[in-house]
């Protein structure tokens, strides 16, 4: 959905050229930049150019029709990251209901309960969608229902910008309650951070952030990011082989479904909450 906006798909697509090199398959790349008419011309241009097999996150969860073409002309298709619901292909993911829920649970456990969370772009998908749930239905459980959302109307490309634009219009709004805020992406909480830091805020004194990725800059930040990590190269890895089994007719009869767990990374963004410290 958008290759060149940070190490994310990078890293997976790394994974997926070094297995698919292995076999001697090259690959045709493209990045749909986030806008559905662009995805649909690529997955047209790899239909005409008659591929062995597909790999692809697609943007949006329920949008099954643009990948018919492939199963009409039995080529297989494995979905990485994220997935159409109910088409039948082998899927590689991570388990973004756990991913959600681990971040609930650590900003609990620091004394959270004024919590903020911002999506970002493209949020139709099914990891952003069990990513959500799993945050929202963990901390809900603990009784805590002052969840707010942070969004910006208009669709941002970079989601670095997304981030410091939906923060910078939230604190122009007026005061903040909130003490954490959970960002979807490592590049939204870099953005986040920003905006916090221009208004005067401490991280994490003041407000606490936590990302989701673990992208290379997390550790390599002044601010050191605390975010959840996805196995991405293996993601990839994964993918390709999935998909190299069906092109060679070794892939199982059943379509198969790869969930790989993350893990929470603890860094300096994070402190107990200021109200906890009365």
């Amino acid at each position: 959905s958008n290759l060149f906006s940070g190490h994310f798909y990078a890293d997976i697509f790394k994974g997926i050229e070094d297995a698919a090199y292995a076999e001697g398959y090259t690959l045709i790349l493209g990045s749909a930049d986030e806008n559905l008419v662009k995805e649909q011309k690529l997955l047209n241009s790899l239909v005409e150019h008659q591929v062995d097999g597909v790999i692809v996150a697609p943007m949006d969860k329920k949008g099954r029709k643009s990948f018919e073409t492939f199963k009409k002309e039995n080529t297989p298709i494995v979905f990485v990251d994220k997935y159409i619901e109910g088409f039948p292909a082998d899927r590689v993911v991570t388990d973004n209901w756990l991913g959600g829920k681990l971040v609930a649970e650590y900003l609990w456990s620091l004394g959270h309960k004024d919590i903020a969370f911002c999506k970002g772009v493209g949020w139709n998908n099914t990891s952003t969608y069990f990513r959500e749930q799993g945050f929202v239905s963990c901390l809900k459980k603990q009784g805590v229902n002052s969840l707010e959302g942070i969004t910006f109307p208009r669709s941002l490309d970079n989601a670095m910008e997304y981030g410091y634009q939906a923060v910078k219009k939230r604190l122009e709004q007026g005061s903040v309650s909130f003490t954490a805020i959970f960002c979807f992406t490592d590049n939204i909480a870099a953005g986040c951070v920003y905006a916090l830091l221009k208004a005067g805020f401490r991280i994490p004194e003041d407000i606490s952030v936590v990302g989701y990725n673990d992208d290379d800059f997390c550790k390599y930040h002044p601010i050191g990011l605390t975010t959840v990590a996805q196995p991405k190269y293996e993601m990839g890895k994964k993918a390709a082989e999935l998909l190299l089994a069906r092109c060679q007719g070794k892939g199982d009869a059943k379509y198969r479904e790869i969930t790989l767990r993350p893990k929470l990374v603890l860094r300096e963004s994070c402190s107990v909450s200021p109200s906890a410290k009365m």
